[in-house]
């Protein structure tokens, strides 16, 4: 493994300090001859922000780039995103579980958690933007 993960895109905006990047997320079906006969095949469009670039360069809409991440960034997103609310939810459920005695009074402690969890990722977005930064590269034509 390279250490990086690369999408290829198409710059739609640009704005004053960052880059609105559209790449192309195909899964492994997607590349196959026989897509076409199959409802496996899945392809989607993602835009993606890109505030770590060289504001230097002259970058235009229509571009072809290559968005760039280091590996260790998808990991701490998927932790931020998926394990750490998951690992809230069940020990706020068990904790909940074990002081109330009822599954509801839990179920709803849980849910409001993991609520009150992804309300302070959202405020700290900024931070958060600087440690899961992209950057991007000009496709080599």
């Amino acid at each position: 493994m390279s250490g990086r993960i690369k999408h290829t895109g198409v710059i739609e905006r640009v704005g004053e300090g960052h880059l609105v990047v559209r790449i192309e997320q195909q899964s492994a079906c997607a590349a196959c001859s026989a897509k076409g006969h199959c409802t496996a095949a899945d392809k989607k469009e993602k835009m993606v922000d890109v505030y770590n670039f060289d504001a230097s360069e002259d970058y235009r809409v229509g571009e072809t780039v290559t968005v760039i991440a280091a590996t260790q960034v998808g990991m701490k997103a998927v932790n931020y995103a998926f394990s750490i609310p998951f690992i809230v939810l069940v020990a706020v459920l068990f904790a909940a579980m074990r002081l109330s005695g009822s599954e509801a009074v839990a179920a709803a402690s849980a849910i409001a958690a993991v609520g009150v969890y992804y309300f302070a990722l959202y405020l700290m977005r900024g931070k958060l933007r600087e440690k899961l930064s992209f950057s991007v590269e000009r496709e080599n034509i």
